[in-house]
């Protein structure tokens, strides 16, 4: 690891001293991918101790220039983990109302029947989109045209983001 990779680790470890948080960052990579999603110019990636940072901005910016990028990660990841989204629980909710709905009203059809063929063709076409649904949203993350519904911010919103935080801190 060169000095620019441990300046950025040092900032790194700064902002997470600032947002409350316990630094294991140990190692820098300069990546295109991760687990096959695209690492944007304006973003990086923290897990197991490892920060992944765009291969094409490798010494295009200061060290101290990291830093809004590195704490707006740090700052959603925070925010994440304390407020799981809403939509994961109203998902999971509507699926057990549909699937215990749906079940009663094959054993009113059906009677002791509904156990079998229709119940399982029933679990298939009702379960079936909904976890397809969940499993495919990582495709969102590829950005292009997508970017614009995306619910990442942009760079403009997170550098704007982080100075009310600091203006709320002070």
């Amino acid at each position: 690891m060169d000095a620019y990779d441990s300046q950025i680790i040092k900032e790194a470890d700064d902002i997470c001293g600032v947002l409350g948080l316990k630094s294991q960052i140990t190692q820098l990579q300069w990546v295109d991918r991760v687990t096959r999603s695209k690492v944007n110019s304006d973003e990086c990636r923290f897990a197991l101790g490892l920060a992944a940072f765009p291969d094409r901005m490798n010494g295009r910016l200061d060290p101290k220039e990291w830093r809004p990028l590195i704490a707006s990660t740090l700052i959603y990841r925070k925010i994440i983990a304390r407020n799981p989204p809403g939509s994961i629980v109203v998902s999971i909710a509507a699926l057990f109302v549909l699937l215990v709905g749906g079940a009663g009203i094959l054993l009113a059809i059906f009677g002791s029947a509904a156990g079998g063929l229709p119940f399982f063709l029933y679990i298939v076409f009702v379960g079936g989109p909904f976890l397809a649904n969940r499993t495919t949203q990582g495709a969102k993350n590829q950005r292009g045209f997508s970017r614009h519904f995306s619910s990442k911010p942009g760079v403009a919103e997170r550098i704007r983001n982080l100075s009310l935080w600091q203006n709320a801190q002070s």
